[in-house]
Parts: C-alpha cells; structure tokens; sequence
C-alpha cells in the first residue's frame, strides 16, 4: 500500500491517504484517538460502518449518518455491516450497492397544498394517502400566512413516508434510466406528494389519477 498524502486538521488529528490495487483508502484518527476508516471511496457514495442496532423502525438517511461507527481497533471491522452514504441525494445503498428504503419527510413546502379554497380534492387525496400502506404519518393543517397564496390555505403540514423496499428499487432505477446524474431529484420528486408524483404512480393507480385532476385545477392568488 502507497501512502499518498498527510495532513492534520481541527476535526481530525490525522489523514492518512493510501493507494492500493482497489483504488483509494482513507485512514482519519480523530482526536479521542479512535480509527475512522473510510474503506475504498467510490465518487459521491461515501462508504461507512453502521450500527444498525442502534437504527430505529424506518430509519432515515439522518439516522444511518447518525449511526456511524468510529473505531478503537481495526479488529472491530468485522463487527458493523458496510453501507455507502449518497451524500449530496441524501440515499442509503448496501456493501452491494443496492439502495435502500429510507423514511422521507415532507411539509407544504414543495409538497401538498391546497390549490383552491376549500379545494374537495386536496381533502380526498389527505384522506386516501392517511391510510396508505407507505404512509407512516401525516398532519395537514392552516400554512402560514406568509406563505399562503389565501387566507386559511391548508397543506400537509408535516408528512413521513418510507416505501417498500421493492417499490423504491423501482422507482431509483426508473429515476436512474430517466433522469441520469439527477436521479436523486426525480426520486424525492416522486414520492413528495406534489407534482412529480402523478407522473410516477407511487401511491397506486387511483392516487394518481386522482393528483393529476387535482393538478389541473387552476390556482388562486390574492
């Protein structure tokens, strides 16, 4: 193994970059002196141990960051499962690469909002998503005034969605085809309850139909 480069940073005591046959590999020891181990770096996926005792039901992308593993010894590698954190699409894959299902979360911001006054379809599609299997919550309520486009405005104030494993492979590997480099937008578009989720029927065919009438409405504006 060819050591490339040192340094020494405020986070970390020391970086130590290595070449081998596989490519790069990054040794960091930070300050309390534990070992922090990139493995092999592979572009914008970011690979790292996970405790996954630690992971709640329906974990996040925030809770597999929050449950990186830095270690006291190298005879601990064996220890944590492998994953790689898609940093700037905030996405989960394993040590095969696979993505994984993580819980998303979405408010009237980008997502759903009334587009009329007392909008009945808004209202149908709050009441058909509240029982949708991917559906793990859901608030909707008044948006604020400053970003209401009228008094009263209703939005989903607050929503947390996690898909089936085999629906999100679906849906990265058809954002991938469709999209390229972008592919993380897509998805998220997808399953934000707003406009990109008719065109990719998430939710089944009914919820979908029934986001592109809702769409077709016009807006009102003060």
């Amino acid at each position: 193994m060819k050591k490339i480069s040192e340094e020494t940073t405020t986070v970390v005591t020391k970086k130590t970059i290595y070449e081998n046959e596989n490519g790069i590999s990054i040794l960091e020891t930070n300050i309390n002196g534990e070992i922090l181990y990139d493995f092999i770096s592979d572009g914008d996926l970011y690979p790292s141990l996970i405790d996954v005792d630690n992971l709640p039901d329906n974990p996040s992308y925030h809770d597999y960051d929050n449950n990186r593993v830095f270690l006291n010894s190298f005879d601990d590698l064996d220890k944590y499962p492998l994953y790689y954190l898609y940093l700037s699409g905030h996405e989960v894959f394993d040590e095969n690469k696979k993505i994984i299902s993580t819980l998303k979360s979405f408010s009237y911001i980008g997502s759903l909002s009334e587009r009329v006054e007392n909008d009945i379809l808004y209202q149908e599609l709050i009441e058909k998503l509240k029982v949708h299997p991917f559906v793990v919550s859901l608030v909707d309520s008044s948006i604020p005034y400053y970003n209401a486009n009228f008094d009263e405005q209703k939005g989903i104030t607050e929503a947390k969605i996690f898909l089936s494993q085999e629906k999100y492979e679906e849906l990265y590997l058809k954002s991938l085809e469709e999209d390229g480099e972008y592919w993380s937008v897509k998805l998220h578009d997808a399953i934000s309850l707003s406009h990109g989720t008719a065109d990719y029927n998430v939710y089944g065919e009914s919820i979908s139909n029934l986001f592109k009438k809702f769409l077709e409405q016009d807006e009102y504006y003060d």
